[in-house]
């Protein structure tokens, strides 16, 4: 369960990056604006559309993966799959799931030995 949580609470590096530099760029245009200072707000201004547009950016890329079916949809949710990863890492031995088919072919597998 703990593992599920890290994982889902988890800002990729480049969105953390992104979100400080935002609230450095809204400070900063805030104190020049205070000192009257409008062409540093100016470029401040501008500097703040550009990182909101690279955050937007990533979201977009998040959904898009996300909907790849390459990052997790459970939030807080525990599934077959977080069981037998960690099991697979305690245990060394990886841990997958057998397919109707091939289950029904190992069943028969003894059957066919004998023949």
């Amino acid at each position: 369960g703990s593992r599920v949580r890290l994982e889902n609470r988890r800002l990729p590096l480049g969105m953390k990056r992104l979100l400080k530099e935002l609230q450095d760029t809204l400070r900063d245009k805030e104190e020049s604006i205070k000192e009257h200072d409008f062409d540093i707000a100016k470029q401040l201004v501008d500097h703040e559309m550009e990182v909101r547009t690279h955050i937007t950016i990533m979201k977009q890329a998040a959904l898009t993966n996300e909907a790849l079916g390459l990052t997790r949809k459970e939030v807080d949710t525990v599934v077959e799959n977080d069981v037998a990863e960690v099991i697979a890492g305690w245990t060394g031995v990886p841990v997958t799931k057998i397919s109707d088919s091939e289950s029904k072919r190992l069943l028969k597998m003894e059957d066919t030995l004998h023949e």
